[in-house]
């Protein structure tokens, strides 16, 4: 796709964050039909969570090229850390920002030392790559606090389902 709609530019910055020009030219078609401006379609996108599935499929594979030797679950731990230091950044930056206060951002840095204690033995348990993306998400939403029940209460009805069926499929 030679024109990519604004939303997706801004969404798609990271080259883990990307889905192919088909599926965008179906999200921009949404959009239009949504009327939605870009800014409410990148956000309403990237906080769904089949997008943050693929993220982490991206990541998981990106992984596996630069750590071919690693195991299945090792390379698991790689994902979950990396996810972990974004989540750890979002918070450097809402202090920043002034979204949270200091100790509102204490006790989420607190959540994610804990996180990284135990991530060992949470991977163990796991027992497939949909659990680990299932905690993932499960972590965002405490995290960042705007959950994606949330994102997908605020878009117009069904509009969130729509997108996760356009980026689930191959």
């Amino acid at each position: 796709m030679l024109f990519k709609p604004r939303w997706a530019r801004i969404l798609f910055k990271s080259p883990n964050l990307r889905i192919n020009d088909d599926k965008i030219k179906q999200i921009e078609i949404l959009r239009k039909e949504y009327g939605l401006p870009h800014e409410i379609m990148a956000e309403t996108v990237g906080n769904n969570r089949t997008m943050t599935r693929i993220v982490q499929r991206n990541i998981l594979e990106a992984h596996k090229r630069i750590v071919s030797d690693a195991s299945e679950k090792e390379l698991w731990l790689l994902v979950l850390f990396s996810r972990v230091e974004s989540l750890h950044n979002f918070v450097l930056y809402s202090v920043e920002t002034g979204d949270i206060s200091e100790s509102e951002a204490a006790h989420k840095f607190d959540l994610l030392a804990n996180v990284q204690e135990k991530a060992k033995e949470r991977i163990e348990k796991m027992n497939s790559f949909e659990m680990l993306c299932d905690y993932i998400i499960s972590l965002d939403e405490e995290i960042v606090g705007r959950g994606y029940a949330q994102v997908e209460r605020e878009a117009p009805q069904d509009l969130a389902k729509r997108i996760s069926d356009i980026l689930a499929k191959d």
